[in-house]
């Protein structure tokens, strides 16, 4: 009898297989988006392109440059980092269609072409601006949106990592960061928690606010280097801006001011409330300006309201959550964006139930918003 082993069946090796095959040493036919061994066997299946620098000088899209100019410019890649085929579907997303789906109106499509061009070259803004558009494709695909906003969370945790670590950062990019972050919070509130109830909604809201603080508060200290910068033309228009600002009365404002004369808070928190609320008349101002920045007028409250406003808000302070629902009445005004949709309603509703009759005057111009369906 032959003792001979029988011969090992060869078979080609797939260079270009799955990170699950791989791991298992099994052969992938490299099926997209799932391989046949993945979805026989019900895992999870992801490709891993690591850019090489050869690679990386195809990886181009079409984007004006710091000179002008309008050729292709590359991704860029960090030593140690790699892309996935999602990052690119991402992004492919964010090339195509990013003023459609995040509401750019005229005035702020400059800011849309620097989201861009600063993410390129800055690796914790890429992954924000990836991070929201994994949140609006969840939003589009609900059969895939558990899937895409878990994608969307890993990479705005990455982006807020890689935003602390690092020690000296461009003004523009802190900028642009802090503006994606504002966007960030109230897709995650709004959409992906969409069912909360109130006191999960405010316990949420206001802690994410308190994480991404810090992006404003480090941006702060860079603010001439900002005013002088690529931004300058934007800054020019708002401060053009003022001149209709004068003429316009906010009613929402004198009610809120009126309420805070007959209030009992003690000085710091009445500070805190009516800097908050100076605030929320600014970005009003800028929803209602000729040069409407439309729905991102509401969604810069969230970055430039003060920590004091924030705790207040914790601790549900009548005062704080008047001017919540003061702040939801603009969600409702912006609903047809995908991010707000009927979350103003909800949360002026839900306000006025939770503070009673005792607080209903204060709440009368958001609660007539609901009942006349003003725009």
């Amino acid at each position: 009898m032959s003792t001979c082993s029988k011969p090992r069946r060869t078979h080609h090796k797939s260079r270009k297989g799955c990170t699950e095959c791989k791991r298992r040493h099994v052969k992938c036919d490299e099926g997209k988006p799932t391989c046949c061994n993945c979805r026989v066997s019900s895992r999870s299946c992801k490709y891993v392109y690591l850019v090489s620098r050869h690679a990386e000088q195809s990886l181009t899209v079409s984007s004006s440059n710091d000179d002008g100019d309008n050729n292709p410019r590359p991704l860029k890649h960090e030593p140690g980092r790699h892309y996935t085929i999602e990052h690119f579907t991402l992004f492919n997303h964010v090339a195509t269609s990013l003023n459609d789906w995040l509401g750019m109106t005229e005035s702020m499509r400059p800011l849309s072409q620097l989201y861009v061009q600063t993410a390129l070259k800055t690796s914790y803004v890429m992954h924000q601006l990836l991070a929201i558009a994994a949140l609006h494709l969840g939003h589009q695909d609900i059969l895939k949106s558990e899937i895409y906003w878990r994608m969307a969370m890993d990479l705005r945790n990455e982006g807020l990592a890689l935003f602390t670590s690092i020690n000296e950062q461009d003004a523009v990019s802190q900028f642009m960061f802090s503006s994606l972050v504002s966007v960030h919070i109230l897709a995650e509130e709004l959409v992906v928690r969409k069912g909360n109830d109130l006191d999960t909604f405010i316990d949420s809201f206001a802690n994410n606010v308190s994480i991404c603080q810090g992006a404003r508060i480090v941006g702060q200290r860079s603010w001439d280097k900002i005013h002088d910068s690529e931004l300058k033309s934007w800054f020019l228009q708002i401060q053009e801006d003022q001149s209709y600002d004068k003429l316009y009365l906010s009613r929402s404002q004198e009610s809120f001011t009126a309420m805070l004369q007959s209030s009992t808070l003690d000085q710091v928190a009445m500070q805190a409330c009516e800097a908050a609320s100076q605030t929320l008349d600014f970005v009003r101002r800028r929803l209602h300006s000729p040069r409407s920045w439309g729905p991102h007028a509401p969604m810069a409250w969230v970055v430039l309201v003060c920590e004091d406003y924030v705790q207040l808000l914790k601790s549900r302070t009548p005062e704080a959550m008047v001017l919540l629902a003061h702040f939801a009445e603009l969600l409702y005004q912006c609903r047809d964006f995908w991010i707000f949709g009927d979350a103003g309603a909800r949360l002026i509703q839900a306000i006025a139930n939770e503070l009673g009759p005792a607080w209903a005057s204060w709440l009368e111009i958001p609660s007539e918003a609901l009942r006349n369906k003003r725009v």
